[in-house]
Order: C-alpha cells, then sequence, then structure tokens
C-alpha cells in the first residue's frame, strides 16, 4: 500500500478531520475550526493537509456489527436484536450490556440463538461456540411503567481473554 501524505505540525487543539471514501480513495482533510460556524456547522479555517489512502478495491468492514429491531421501545414489547463477528483474530465470544439512563430498571434478556434462558439476567455474555457463523440473534424486554421517556444505551463488545477488543453502542427511547 502506497501512502502519499504532506506533513503538517498540528499544535493547535482545535483540529477538526474529515474522511471521505470515494472511489478507490481514502481521503483525509485536517484543519483548524472556526471559532463561529454557519447553519451547516464550524466549517474548517487555515491551510488543509490531505493525506490520500489507496485502499486497492478493499471494502471496509468492522469486525462488529450490530443491529436492532427498532429504537422505539413500549413496555413489554419484545426487543429484539442481531449481532455479526468478523473479527479476524481469536475471541471468546460477546457481551451485551444495557443501561437505562436516570432509572433503577433493568433490560431482562429472554433468549440467545432461540435458546431461553431461564433466569432473569440484564448482562448477557454469549460465547463463541454458541455463535453459528459468528452470528448471534436475541431477545430482551423491559417491564417497569415508564413515568416518563428514558434513553436506553445497547453496547455490545467482543471479548478476548477478558479484554474488550471492539464495541458498538446503540441507543434507544423507552417510553409509554
Amino acid at each position: 500500500m502506497q501512502v502519499i501524505a504532506n506533513t503538517v505540525s498540528l499544535k493547535e487543539s482545535n483540529m477538526r478531520t474529515h474522511v471521505s471514501l470515494s472511489g478507490n480513495l481514502i481521503s483525509f482533510d485536517v484543519g483548524l475550526v472556526q471559532e463561529k460556524g454557519n447553519e451547516e456547522g464550524p466549517g474548517l479555517k487555515g491551510p488543509l493537509d490531505k493525506t490520500i489512502i489507496p485502499t486497492r478495491n478493499h471494502q471496509f468492514m468492522k469486525d462488529l456489527e450490530f443491529e436492532l429491531n427498532s429504537t422505539d421501545i413500549r413496555p413489554g414489547s419484545e426487543i429484539k436484536g442481531i449481532i455479526s463477528v468478523s473479527y479476524p483474530g481469536r475471541y471468546d465470544g460477546v457481551v451485551i450490556n444495557t443501561t437505562i439512563a436516570d432509572s433503577n430498571e433493568h433490560v431482562v434478556y429472554k433468549s440467545y440463538n432461540e435458546k431461553k434462558i431461564s433466569q432473569n439476567v440484564s448482562r448477557l455474555f454469549i460465547s463463541k461456540d454458541a455463535m453459528p457463523d459468528d452470528t448471534a440473534e436475541f431477545t430482551a424486554v423491559i417491564n417497569f411503567q415508564p413515568a416518563r421517556e428514558y434513553e436506553v444505551r445497547f453496547r455490545v463488545s467482543i471479548i478476548e481473554q477478558h479484554k474488550e477488543i471492539e464495541s458498538r453502542i446503540i441507543f434507544a427511547r423507552y417510553s409509554g
């Protein structure tokens, strides 16, 4: 892989980087952030430095993909999620942690890969051995009646020897 770059000294703390993918090239534009921007955002000022990296038609796949069936959750409704791992190294499994902001309540996991969970668990570890094709599906539920809207954070992480390799976060809303 060949890297074409101009050298730049970045001593300012108010930097902005823009990354774009075009055809077979990735380009990084680096510049100073304006004190005041327009309605589209802060914009860039000062000289730009451009780094271009040819990708040779490689597709950029994340090591961890995570989706929910809905980010608008209601009491008692089933939450379904799909996790797909393409991490090339060894790993032990994935863990799903969920928090409901400003609440002591929990998300309760009911099943993964069509296997029922007999106990109420609020944190779910799925072993790699239980993930055919490095994919897992899970179901969960939130049972309390909300007095207002809550933010729910689902965080899925790849675990290797008690260390987190990579994670993805999805935010959802929980309301009545």
